[in-house]
């Protein structure tokens, strides 16, 4: 499980965000105000083909930034 979900937020069912074990997080759901930290606004992410497991990008933290909560 070291490449594994280790937890998982959820925000009223309209976003959800997944913090894994190497320390980096991939987000998904309604983007209206930019809440998935994926660069631009009002794309959402998980609706369509080709977005969803190995397809979605992680959250650009920098180099040097690595979550342990969410």
């Amino acid at each position: 499980l070291k490449d594994g979900i280790k937890q998982i937020s959820s925000s009223n069912g309209i976003m959800t965000c997944a913090l894994f074990h190497v320390g980096k997080v991939k987000c998904f759901g309604s983007n209206f105000q930019g809440q998935l930290g994926i660069g631009e606004l009002y794309t959402h992410r998980g609706d369509g083909p080709n977005e969803m497991g190995d397809y979605l990008p992680f959250v650009d933290l920098g180099n040097q930034s690595s979550v342990v909560s969410i």
